[in-house]
């Protein structure tokens, strides 16, 4: 019996409208619909990875490019810095040979010296003495990298009237040179009309009468646009007598080969005063850093940013006049846009003088279009085999994420090289000594290798321990950077200086060859007197601009004292270690006695007293170093430091040993006992006037330790020393795992 249907109570319209729904259904449920929606799915996904790959791959590489660009530009900053920073020291020891007396052959007595300095400045174009007489002495380099003597002379002194410098005189100039001996010789003489002292810088030097910068000029005889750091050099007296015009000069081939070749085509450097005066340039439609004017009697002034009459330097022109803009922007030039930056690199006496970077961003971004359209491609690609399978898929939305994140993580660590201009990596230890370790470093971006010393720190126990350290901290930035300030070539260059994650203090060095003067005794015994003199007074070089600057040593001793050799120089003497005891020491608690800085077998007396602390402590130091490079002994002998404090304070003068006394001039031997006096007052005024004293004895005694002899001895010694900063530790087995610990430290300088 079958089952009785119940009538449908639903009205027609809604079985017509379910009948549809299912049939809607089917239809979507179909593998060809399936497939459809999947298709869809995918090319909507391929178009969107397409364009995000493109977008980003380009970003990253304009980022890039920025960065590089960033970087580029501070480092020509820092080359320029350096470049023109070298004109001080030069002019300083150029200043000391003219005070020490020329001779009777001015020319000849110059020659070698000029050479000596020019040699190997970067920058430099000349390096020359002006005298009162319209004499002149110059070492200019040659476009081969190589350096000649030039001089002149008025021959007809008669008509021209002393201090006159209006009126001309007949003049002769000749090319010098020097043969390997070391001898001046003279070419043929032929007639001039140059006479100094009617030149800029000359009047300059004459009218400020001290150290000064000139206005950009042109040099003879190729009319060479340039600057000039002059100085008079004045005698003693009540009249002080001029001596001579010291001059160092930069001109525009000089300062355009620092500017090196353009990074990307169309690229536009010039160097600008903010007169517009263009110094040097580098991608300029006439190469104006390397114009010859005819020859011509009459100065030709120097060209500015209006003899520049191509469309980029017209922009260039308006976006200067208006006060240079120091941020990055885009300009406009013939419907090209130009990525343009002015920094402003150098103050030469008031005259400010600016980078400026015209970059086409075409050429800038041109490989960051390629790679993102490369991207783009290889996206889209993928994408299109995508569609054959899910596998495929996901393979190209994978690859495309690598590409992304390596795209992006190249254009972070191109920003991160510009932010960490300063970080350095550790390669290997040099050394140790009582304040800590000594590595060989390489500063990852200019790959220049430089000795680091990490600084031993004491942790903050408590409230009072952490305000100490801050104090200490505060001291040791003060003085580091006062030390970094310091020109004199004998005190060692501070290249960088800070403190790592972990609170040790660290101070970057410039890295020596050769030796410190106590392991020069330990291998050689007692020195010569005149090698002793000699080196002596380059101590006291240094001793002297430090003590001008406020700075005291307070621990001049052997081991802080560096022999080396630089290019060409030998025994070249570098001071280490300057101030920075005193200024991370540690110091006592509240109510507790001072800590005695120093070396017990050099202190002075006011030193272990706790009296306060003058220069004079260090003239102290350096009549104990003299004893001890002539004699293999300090001055003072103690079975412990109490033993030693007492004969510093109390005890006579140390007598010479009998073998010392046969060697050693007794005028050397009073002006070293002078210096180890027991009153500060009671020994030599200054450490420049101690160093004149010695820089005179060691030119009377060059005959015992002549440069043959040093030569031959640099010569003996051979292999290259070790870096400053302390003696070598008995064991230098240093693990592996500390050394990367401690380069994970500086990680983030």
């Amino acid at each position: 019996m079958g089952i009785p249907q119940r009538p449908s109570s639903a009205p027609p319209d809604d079985v017509s409208q379910t009948r549809v729904m299912a049939r809607v259904g089917e239809h979507l449920g179909s593998r060809w619909v399936l497939l459809g929606g999947v298709a869809a799915l995918l090319i909507s996904a391929g178009v969107f990875s397409t364009a995000s790959s493109y977008v980003t791959l380009k970003e990253a590489g304009q980022r890039r490019a920025d960065a590089w660009l960033a970087g580029r530009r501070d480092q020509l900053e820092l080359t320029f810095g350096q470049a023109f920073g070298v004109a001080d020291p030069l002019l300083d020891q150029l200043a000391a040979t003219v005070r020490g007396g020329l001779g009777a052959d001015p020319v000849e007595a110059l020659v070698p010296r000029l050479h000596a300095l020019a040699a190997g400045r970067t920058g430099v174009t000349w390096i020359s003495v002006s005298l009162p007489n319209g004499t002149f002495v110059g070492v200019a380099r040659d476009e081969d990298g190589g350096y000649h003597a030039e001089a002149s002379a008025l021959v007809s002194r008669g008509t021209t009237p002393p201090g006159d410098t209006t009126r001309r005189g007949v003049a002769e100039e000749w090319v010098l040179t020097l043969d390997d001996e070391a001898r001046v010789h003279a070419g043929p003489r032929t007639a001039t009309d140059y006479d100094p002292r009617r030149r800029p810088f000359y009047r300059l030097a004459v009218r400020e009468r001290q150290r000064a910068w000139t206005e950009p000029y042109t040099f003879l005889p190729h009319w060479h646009t340039g600057v000039t750091r002059t100085e008079p050099v004045y005698g003693p007296g009540p009249q002080r007598p001029l001596l001579a015009v010291l001059t160092v000069d930069f001109d525009a081939v000089e300062l355009a080969r620092l500017l090196g070749e353009p990074l990307v085509p169309g690229q536009r450097t010039l160097v600008l005063t903010s007169e517009g005066v263009v110094l040097a340039s580098r991608g300029t439609p006439d190469d104006t850093s390397a114009r010859v004017a005819p020859p011509s009697s009459e100065a030709q002034p120097p060209p500015t940013l209006r003899d520049l009459g191509d469309p980029l330097s017209v922009a260039i022109r308006e976006a200067f006049r208006d006060g240079v803009v120091r941020e990055a922007r885009v300009m406009e030039v013939t419907g090209q846009p130009y990525r343009y930056d002015a920094q402003q690199v150098l103050d030469l006496s008031g005259q400010r003088v600016w980078l400026v970077t015209a970059v086409p961003e075409r050429e800038l971004y041109a490989d960051a279009q390629r790679q993102a359209l490369t991207g783009a491609a290889t996206t889209g690609a993928l994408t299109l085999v995508a569609l054959l399978g899910a596998l495929a898929v996901s393979s190209s939305l994978a690859n495309h994420r690598r590409k992304r994140l390596r795209a992006e993580r190249a254009a972070r660590r191109a920003e991160e090289q510009v932010r960490q201009l300063g970080r350095y990596e550790l390669l290997e230890p040099l050394g140790a000594g009582a304040m800590g370790e000594v590595y060989r470093a390489r500063h990852t971006l200019l790959a220049r290798d430089a000795a680091l010393k990490l600084i031993k720190h004491r942790e903050p126990s408590g409230e009072a321990d952490t305000a100490r350290d801050a104090e200490r901290r505060q001291r040791f930035f003060d003085e580091a950077q006062r030390l970094a300030s310091l020109h004199c070539l004998h005190t060692v260059a501070v290249h960088d200086f800070g403190v790592a994650e972990d609170g040790r203090y660290y101070l970057v060095m410039e890295l020596l060859d050769g030796l410190d003067l106590a392991t020069l005794v330990e291998r050689d015994g007692p020195q010569p007197a005149a090698r002793v003199a000699h080196i002596l007074a380059q101590v006291c070089a240094s001793l002297a601009e430090a003590h001008d600057a406020g700075l005291v040593h307070q621990d001049v001793k052997p081991a802080n004292v560096f022999l080396c050799r630089i290019a060409d120089a030998l025994d070249f003497v570098k001071v280490l270690d300057f101030g920075l005891a005193r200024a991370v020491g540690e110091q006592g608690a509240p109510g507790e006695a001072p800590i005695i800085e120093g070396t017990p077998a050099f202190m002075a007396p006011e030193q272990v007293v706790g009296e306060a602390i003058t220069p004079a402590v260090d003239l102290y130091g350096l009549g104990g170093l003299g004893f001890f490079l002539l004699t293999g002994k300090p001055p003072y002998q103690g079975a412990n430091r109490h033993a030693l404090f007492a004969q510093h304070v109390h005890g006579p003068l140390p007598t010479w040993p009998e073998h010392s006394v046969e060697h050693t001039p007794a005028a050397l031997r009073e002006l070293l006992l002078s210096c180890l006096a027991k009153r500060p007052a009671e020994r030599p005024p200054s450490a420049r006037v101690l160093g004149e004293q010695l820089a005179r004895l060691a030119t009377e005694l060059e005959g015992e330790f002549d440069p043959e002899a040093r030569v031959r001895w640099w010569a003996a010694y051979g292999h290259r020393g070790r870096a400053p900063g302390g003696a070598p530790p008995e064991s230098m087995s240093v693990r592996l795992d500390i050394l990367r610990s401690v380069r994970r430290r500086l990680a983030g300088r």
